[in-house]
């Protein structure tokens, strides 16, 4: 009884603080659309775009092209079918709640913070949507690496996500499209949704091995007795 209860806390203490992280990350949002703030991102984004170079360039839109919109549903979908595929249910299940919940929070933020984009003339990209924080880029990335992480459960796998993460929140700051405190906000809320979304899994999971103690069967059944009080199996 005590393994259950504990089982069952676990994921709510999980939801507690995962709220706790996205309001943190809501609050981060406001307080970087400060002119104060936004005055020291432009700084920070002029030094990392003075590292201009043309490799450095092509990795970074290779970066963009991969985790757009486009390619991030490209991605979500192979990796689940495969996982489907291969009998992995639960494991494509989970992949797609990582995905969907670390990804789908910065559109949310996105609307709540409105923060404008970056003012920059040399800015890499075409048209962006108006909404700066946090980056959809970095979120896409970093929910990924976190779904894979899980899949794979090995140490270079968090090495190498985190890698790829950092290149990602350097790209968006390179290539002109985002503040670095917007790529540094998808490291707070995608976590954040991550852990709350995964935690409400995991408390329907439970819910559902609960047995009614009415529907349980007892130990044990008596052999029946019909109406002239004879044992049936004794006949």
């Amino acid at each position: 009884m005590k393994d259950l209860a504990r089982r069952r806390t676990q994921p709510e203490i999980q939801i507690i603080v995962g709220c706790v992280f996205l309001l943190v990350a809501t609050a981060m949002g406001f307080l970087a659309c400060s002119t104060g703030w936004t005055t020291q991102d432009m700084r920070i984004s002029t030094d990392i775009q003075a590292l201009r170079m043309p490799w450095l360039t092509g990795a970074a839109l290779v970066l963009n092209l991969a985790c757009d919109t486009v390619g991030g549903i490209i991605i979500l979908v192979v990796l689940t079918t495969a996982l489907m595929l291969t009998g992995r249910r639960v494991d494509a299940v989970r992949s797609l709640v990582v995905v969907v919940a670390g990804w789908g929070i910065s559109t949310i933020l996105k609307i709540v913070v409105a923060r404008p984009r970056p003012a920059n003339p040399h800015a890499l990209l075409g048209k962006l949507g108006d909404s700066s924080f946090p980056s959809g880029h970095v979120a896409l990335t970093l929910s990924l690496v976190i779904a894979l992480a899980l899949l794979i459960r090995r140490r270079w796998m968090i090495v190498v996500g985190a890698v790829v993460v950092l290149a990602q929140m350097f790209a968006r700051v390179y290539l002109g499209a985002h503040y670095l405190s917007d790529t540094v906000g998808s490291l707070i809320a995608a976590p954040a949704a991550i852990a709350i979304a995964l935690a409400l899994v995991r408390t329907r999971a439970l819910a559902g091995q609960r047995v009614d103690p009415a529907r349980r069967a007892p130990a044990c059944e008596l052999p029946s007795v019909d109406r002239t009080g004879q044992d049936p199996i004794a006949e």
